[in-house]
């Protein structure tokens, strides 16, 4: 008699559980990289360069965007974007901004 309430117990957790699952979100993240599991290249340059306020969320958003119409190469963002995390400061979002800005000026 003692089981009988903790099956019952356990199937209402499975069922709750299962209604309540929902799918990652990163589907619709991954719809500017083309490939599952990866972030698009505007999400990375977010996260990684720390971005934090509107302003540099919205010049990531333009180099994303011009890379996006071959504007600008991705390997050089990318390469950009690897040389400014390398400095050991707690931001390196100016150091990729300023870089971005003078390569693209050549």
């Amino acid at each position: 008699m003692t089981r009988m309430p903790l099956i019952l117990l356990t199937t209402v957790m499975v069922f709750t559980l299962l209604l309540c699952w929902q799918p990652s979100p990163s589907a619709a993240q991954n719809a500017g990289s083309g490939v599952p599991g990866v972030a698009s290249l505007q999400d990375q340059l977010n996260s990684g360069l720390r971005a934090r306020r509107p302003q540099e969320f919205a010049f990531i958003a333009q180099v994303a965007q011009l890379v996006e119409t071959n504007q600008l190469p991705r390997d050089m963002v990318t390469a950009i974007f690897k040389w400014a995390k390398k400095h050991k400061q707690p931001y390196p979002y100016p150091y990729f901004q300023r870089a971005v800005q003078e390569k693209a000026a050549e």
